[in-house]
């Protein structure tokens, strides 16, 4: 695969990782919080128990495995780039003209 397309697809696979740890995020802390909640609901209700038809815990893991997937791609980004990151930490610590 030539490099262009591999960060192409890294890049598009964080971007996803990034919006679904988002979403269940706030699912889990709007739709589905911990204890009571909010009780918008109904406390005894399935709708009080689901939402988008997964429960909490499905949720809870979609979120952890989620995180999980965003940080080997973010591990997979950094080692893409690590000659560039060597270089750039190179030329911060030693100056722009290599003495320091």
């Amino acid at each position: 695969m030539r490099r262009a397309a591999l960060l192409y697809w890294i890049a598009v696979t964080a971007l996803l990782a990034l919006l679904l740890e988002a979403a269940s995020g706030f699912i889990l802390w709007i739709a589905l919080p911990r204890g009571g909640g909010f009780h918008f609901r109904g406390a005894g209700s399935r709708a009080a128990h689901e939402s988008f038809g997964f429960t909490r815990e499905t949720w809870l893991d979609i979120h952890d495995w989620t995180g999980i997937a965003l940080i080997v791609i973010l591990l997979a980004h950094l080692l893409v780039h690590w000659r560039w990151v060597l270089s750039v930490t190179r030329r911060v610590l030693m100056g722009p003209t290599g003495e320091r």
